[in-house]
């Protein structure tokens, strides 16, 4: 009897041995599987250049003009370009002469994985930089809406830099007063470019730590992800070099680019100027009063003209959510804004003399966290 119950056992081994082997394979097919689709579907999952573009048209606004590049294959690069606001000559930063005309700051704005120039839904934050009399370029990614080609992390910097270099060259634009802003993927193009083109600031909204680390939320690991993401955008890897005044953004309920991308970005780069608001990777814009002041702040820490009532949103006015009045702190020497200063013009659709109500700025000092802004 003992002999039979010590067979079974025998028998019954190689049994669940290989019931386990079975689903090992089944598991590591699954996986492998799981990478491969991964692997093809990246391009669209991060340049979604279908579904791109749901915002206001930003290309209609009065003055704008489509630039188109060639490429050397035959394609084209194009960008929307805004000249200087010239009402604001204030914001000059080289005076005119008999031979030359008046050099302003300029704006370089890019855009959202999820939007097309055609189609920006932070539209309040691209003008506030042609409110204060800056030229103001947008380029569009290839393959996106106008421009042709296919998008890569290396052709958008290959493009952005040929436009870099048509920018600098028009001779209403000051080439060393120019801000890179970036939202979510334009965060990422805006800091591959810095790297070999520094702007004289440097604005990152909503911005990954990488590529790499977004593929971990898809649960490819670490190695795996270094081995099949084709457009890395290694953020985290490459802000510590940059030293320009900086200012980073971020919306602790974002559920795209989780609000820990923007710290570990911020502890990379403790210099810039650092806010948190209670906001997610879509409601961010709705907090644009306290963005743009920060923004401005950050502006006149390299330098650029600003106009002192940017630096914070107008005394009084009603905190949103709250119902209190507003009591705005006075600007510190590190923010104080240069002189001369423009005046900032009206919003569209706003009487001159009032500005859009806002929620009041937190100050701290450059390099540590802002408290959340809450609604």
């Amino acid at each position: 009897m003992a002999h039979a119950r010590d067979s079974s056992k025998a028998v019954a081994s190689p049994s669940v041995l290989a019931r386990l082997r079975r689903w090992v394979i089944i598991l590591a097919v699954i996986a492998c599987g799981w990478v491969l689709l991964l692997y093809l579907l990246q391009d669209g999952l991060i340049f979604p250049r279908g579904v791109a573009g749901f915002g206001p048209r930003a290309s209609t606004i009065s003055g704008t003009t489509i630039i188109t590049l060639p490429r050397g294959d035959g394609t084209n690069i194009r960008a929307a370009y805004l000249p200087p606001a010239r009402r604001a000559n204030n914001a000059a930063t080289v005076a005119a002469t008999a031979d030359a005309p008046a050099r302003y700051p300029a704006a370089i704005w890019f855009h959202g994985n999820a939007e097309r120039i055609e189609n920006l839904a932070n539209l309040e934050h691209v003008l506030f930089y042609h409110d204060l009399g800056y030229a103001l370029l947008m380029p569009e990614y290839r393959g996106f809406g106008m421009a042709d080609g296919t998008p890569s992390q290396a052709g958008i910097l290959e493009d952005n830099i040929a436009l870099h270099a048509w920018l600098v060259r028009q001779p209403e634009v000051d080439p060393t007063r120019i801000v890179y802003h970036g939202l979510s993927l334009g965060g990422g193009v805006a800091i591959d470019l810095a790297r070999t083109h520094p702007p004289a600031a440097l604005i990152l909204e909503s911005t990954f730590t990488s590529i790499i680390d977004h593929a971990r939320r898809f649960l490819i690991p670490g190695p795996v992800a270094r081995l099949i993401v084709r457009h890395p955008f290694d953020n985290l890897a490459a802000i510590g070099a940059l030293k320009m005044p900086m200012l980073i953004v971020h919306g602790v309920q974002d559920q795209v680019t989780p609000i820990s991308h923007a710290r570990a970005i911020r502890d990379a780069a403790p210099h810039a100027r650092y806010a948190e608001f209670d906001a997610d990777h879509f409601t961010l814009a709705r907090h644009a009063p306290a963005i743009t002041a920060l923004i401005a702040q950050t502006l006149a820490d390299a330098g650029m003209p600003v106009d002192p009532a940017a630096l914070l949103p107008a005394a009084g006015a009603p905190q949103e959510g709250a119902g209190r009045p507003v009591t705005p702190a006075a600007p510190s020497p590190a923010t104080a804004a240069p002189s001369p200063a423009p005046a900032l013009a009206p919003r569209r659709g706003q009487s001159p003399g009032r500005r859009s109500p806002g929620r009041a700025v937190h100050r701290f000092p450059r390099g540590e966290a802002a408290p959340v802004a809450h609604a």
